[in-house]
């Protein structure tokens, strides 16, 4: 993209687990300006090419994804729209992760760095809004934002623009925003639009409301827990994990996993 702007992503998975063997089923990228504006959405289901995983979780029916292009046909566009832009997620490790390793999958290249430089709107919550829970509903609840269909890609990226463009309102240091910009310009890795657009294809709706389940509710109050870096983003996978009120074999080795990585190996979890 020739402006720096803003691309808040969010990805729906088969799983948690981005460095085994789940799959990214579904990604939505919102352009948003440096004003918090929204410029474009743009989304598509994914063909995992293996089975959707829990789809309590997600909610997309393997019909939908059938005809759904694979990563690898959408790869290019992908690193097209993200390219110079900064990058921004509710949660961005855990989209960083997939996004990373579908691109490795599909032979893409892009700075590996990319992500280091971008936003990840449940760190600034403890900035923006101390003391709230740091899911995405109660976060942009905070600011009156509806999500109309939790847990699509596409409904939470534009939430989680929406969001953005809020802390963007209330932050009085301008320099924030720009010292942002300045990091991202140098990484412009792909300047040219993709000759061939694949077709996208979107989930089946449905508006029946979805029960909140305790565990739901037991999970949005689990305490911040310190407030690094490192727990806000364990906890913040705890919450996805809790999200379909089940803690599978799956998940509680990705959990383990991302404990590992965070250096938390020898301490009591």
């Amino acid at each position: 993209m020739s402006q720096v702007n803003y691309s808040v992503i969010d990805t729906e998975t088969t799983g948690l687990w981005s460095t085994g063997h789940d799959r990214v089923a579904e990604i939505a990228i919102v352009t948003l300006s440096p004003e918090g504006e929204v410029i474009e959405r743009w989304e598509t289901l994914i063909n995992p090419q293996r089975d959707l995983g829990k789809q309590s979780l997600h909610g997309i029916r393997a019909a939908d994804v059938l005809s759904a292009p694979t990563f690898k046909d959408v790869a290019d566009e992908i690193a097209w729209r993200l390219s110079g832009t900064v990058p921004v997620a509710h949660n961005l490790r855990f989209d960083a992760g997939f996004l990373t390793a579908e691109w490795h999958r599909a032979g893409t290249q892009f700075p590996l760095e990319f992500f280091e430089y971008g936003l990840c709107t449940m760190q600034e919550a403890s900035v923006y809004l101390p003391g709230n829970n740091r899911n995405l509903a109660d976060c942009c609840a905070a600011f009156d934002i509806t999500i109309p269909h939790a847990h699509s890609a596409g409904d939470d990226a534009e939430a989680t623009a929406q969001l953005l463009a809020a802390y963007m309102r209330t932050e009085t240091n301008a320099e924030k925003w720009t010292r942002i910009f300045e990091a991202s310009q140098s990484l412009q890795w792909t300047v040219t639009e993709p000759a061939a657009r694949t077709i996208c294809r979107l989930r089946s709706r449905s508006d029946a409301p979805q029960e909140t389940h305790f565990l739901e509710r037991i999970v949005q109050h689990i305490p911040e827990a310190g407030e690094t870096a490192a727990e806000i983003d364990y906890l913040g996978l705890l919450d996805r994990a809790l999200l379909d009120r089940h803690l599978s074999l799956h998940e509680q080795d990705a959990l383990v996993a991302l404990a590992n990585e965070l250096g938390w190996a020898d301490q009591e979890l």
